[in-house]
């Protein structure tokens, strides 16, 4: 049994004291964000037996916030939230690293120490800056250097983590230890594409994790980073359950699912920035290998030639779907790339293929049949939101060599 502990409707020493007295030494819950003397005199006082601390404050609370987070030893504490309105808190350590319990530490817009100790046994962690001016981005290895402290993590979020350098420097590992975290299920990460790469590079989880990767360039990184690499752990744990992929080039985005109707997302991940390099290359190359059992793959918005890269990465590939570009480029150019790939010798199991915002004209409907006298699968036609200058009755006449066509008006549910 715990005692809740709102510091903000507590109005003086009186009031404080007699609440104490009626929680007979039992674990506190403290919760403040009006920041006074009178609050930080009580939380310096009881956070020795505070079970849950979650202190949201303001700059005038920034100099005795730290000094609380830094000072203060908390051996009971399990649960702790700390978010300020700037980036003004800055502290080398964590309750005296004296946190035996700590299991869940959330911090918002706190300058924080990547070092040895300070996260030990953590099961759940969140790290956010909200705030952009002039931040200063923790290295790869202090970052990895955190992961070794916590091989019980469940969940990791991720978002800017800004540090103080002088911070951190002592801390610096080594960047290509590969850290196990067998419990590992969900991890979110914003950070810098050197960030990523090495986080993906460098942790290797079970099974059965899911992931939510945006990535976004810093002052310090030149744009042609990787940001996954063929041989990452993280993402082949991630990826080896697979059986559909969505790849937007205008979002820079890229969504993979356990089932091939485009449910139960298992990994998203997204490019902030213009990448110099096309989007295939630069997120779904890299990860060919680790998607065998993949069957569906969706594409929108992506280089003409990149449907054949697709069918020879992947000939077991049973669904493709082709969105159109919506700026004007003509749809009927990947498909006649690809028309004249099969004419020599390309192998596919391909047997649907579906066909989002085209223009379904003669020569369009051509070019399709032709796909279906070169791939000897390839039985099954949809074309979804398609517009035509002709009746409909006509369209699907010309397109009776497909054993099924299915004509849809609505918006298919994607991603």
């Amino acid at each position: 049994m715990w005692t809740h502990l709102d510091l903000d409707y507590l109005s003086g020493l009186s009031t404080v004291a007699m609440v104490l007295q009626r929680s007979k030494g039992m674990p506190l819950s403290l919760h403040c964000e009006a920041w006074t003397a009178l609050r930080h005199s009580v939380c310096k006082t009881e956070l020795r037996r505070a079970r849950e601390i979650d202190f949201s404050v303001d700059s005038y609370a920034l100099i005795t916030l730290r000094g609380l987070l830094q000072d203060s030893a908390a051996p009971a504490l399990v649960r702790c939230k700390v978010e300020s309105s700037s980036l003004e808190i800055q502290a080398p350590v964590i309750f005296e690293k004296q946190h035996p319990m700590l299991q869940d530490l959330t911090l918002i817009n706190c300058r924080m120490a990547y070092a040895p100790g300070n996260y030990t046994g953590l099961h759940r962690l969140e790290i956010q800056c909200t705030i952009e001016p002039d931040l200063t981005y923790p290295d790869d290895e202090c970052l990895i250097e955190v992961f070794k402290q916590c091989p019980d993590l469940e969940e990791i979020v991720l978002y800017g983590c800004a540090v103080h350098p002088e911070l951190t420097k002592p801390y610096v590992g080594h960047v290509h230890d590969v850290v196990r975290l067998p419990k590992l299920r969900t991890m979110d990460l914003r950070l810098r594409t050197s960030n990523i790469h090495a986080i993906t590079s460098s942790i290797k989880p079970a099974s059965e994790v899911s992931l939510s990767i945006t990535a976004y360039t810093s002052p310090r990184t030149p744009e042609q980073d990787l940001i996954v690499s063929e041989s990452s752990p993280l993402m082949s744990v991630a990826l080896a359950r697979a059986k559909a992929v969505a790849i937007d080039g205008r979002t820079s985005k890229m969504h993979a699912f356990t089932d091939t109707c485009f449910r139960d997302q298992l990994m998203q991940i997204h490019l902030d920035y213009q990448h110099p390099h096309n989007v295939f290359d630069v997120l779904l190359r890299p990860t060919i290998a680790m998607m065998s059992g993949l069957e569906r793959i969706q594409l929108r918005g992506l280089e003409d030639n990149v449907t054949i890269c697709v069918l020879r990465a992947f000939p077991g590939l049973k669904t493709l779907d082709l969105c159109m570009d919506d700026a004007g480029v003509p749809a009927v150019n990947g498909l006649l790339h690809l028309q004249a790939e099969t004419e020599t010798g390309l192998h596919s199991a391909l047997s649907t293929l579906s066909v989002t915002d085209a223009f379904l004209d003669e020569f369009f409907c051509m070019v399709l049949v032709g796909l279906r006298s070169a791939l000897p699968e390839l039985r099954n036609l949809v074309l979804r939101q398609c517009s035509i200058d002709r009746p409909v009755d006509a369209v699907l006449s010309s397109l009776q060599a497909f054993d099924k066509v299915e004509w849809l008006k609505e918006v298919a549910a994607m991603p």
